[in-house]
């Protein structure tokens, strides 16, 4: 929410949410980290203003 309030739109905050996601599971798969932090958070829904 703190990236949308900044200008940023819900499809860059979501690309970059992805690319976290891709790098956790890359460490996961290497075990580096047990879990991945970033699975617990949800993509945001295209098109909501706040």
């Amino acid at each position: 929410m703190h990236r949308q309030k900044k200008g940023n739109s819900t499809g860059i905050i979501n690309n970059k949410l992805m690319k976290i996601r891709a790098f956790f599971d890359y460490i996961v798969e290497f075990e580096v980290v047990k879990n991945s932090p970033a699975k617990k958070d949800k993509l945001l829904k295209k098109g909501v203003k706040i």
